[in-house]
C-alpha cells in the first residue's frame, strides 16, 4: 500500500496500530509464527 499521506486519519492510524503490533510482536516470536488475526487482534484492528 501506498501511503502519500492523503489517507483518512482513520486510515493513518490503523496503519500506525498494525505497524506498531508488528514491532512488538517481532521481538516477541518469530516471524514465521506472526499471524494476520492475531496481528489484527493485537492491534485492536
Amino acid at each position: 500500500m501506498l501511503i502519500n499521506g492523503t489517507e483518512d486519519l482513520r486510515v493513518q492510524k490503523t496503519i500506525d496500530a498494525i505497524s506498531k503490533t508488528f514491532e512488538d510482536m517481532i521481538c516477541e516470536m518469530d516471524y514465521e509464527k506472526i499471524t494476520v488475526k492475531e496481528l489484527c487482534c493485537n492491534s485492536s484492528v
